[in-house]
């Protein structure tokens, strides 16, 4: 019984740094898309684009500018 908690609280850690990792992500290229917007006055899709981020993931970040 022990053992089976200790793998669950494991798998729980694993899920929980994998999510924040994720998030982590997401935020870098956020902050990376305004910069560009600003910077050197891109349009949003613009400065995806010169951050190689896949057409696919576009509308997610588009919504959450």
């Amino acid at each position: 019984m022990c053992k089976a908690m200790e793998d669950m609280r494991k798998e729980a850690m694993e899920k929980v740094i994998e999510k924040g990792i994720e998030k982590g992500i997401e935020n870098n290229r956020l902050e990376n898309i305004r910069n560009l917007m600003t910077t050197m006055n891109l349009t949003a899709q613009q400065a995806m684009d010169a951050l190689l981020i896949p057409a696919d993931e576009q509308e997610k970040y588009i919504a959450m500018l």
